[in-house]
């Protein structure tokens, strides 16, 4: 379900998810780590981590309530 609702976000969100919590396996990385590795500074990574985590929540309930309709 958690990679199935990844696909809602842009490519640098899905990067950025995956290497903050270490979905791939991998382990997690600090936003520091992350700004590091992509050019960005820290506060754009919280602020890509904030934005993704929201999308995530929003199609999360959107599909709550596609569920109980159905």
């Amino acid at each position: 379900m958690l990679f199935r609702s990844l696909e809602h976000l842009g490519d640098i969100e899905c990067k950025v998810i995956d290497q903050y919590f270490g979905l791939s396996g991998s382990e997690p990385l600090s936003a520091e780590a992350i700004a590091e590795l992509t050019g960005l500074d820290a506060s754009q990574i919280i602020d890509i981590v904030d934005g993704a985590l929201r999308q995530l929540r929003r199609v999360e309930t959107a599909g709550e309530r596609a569920r109980k309709v159905a």
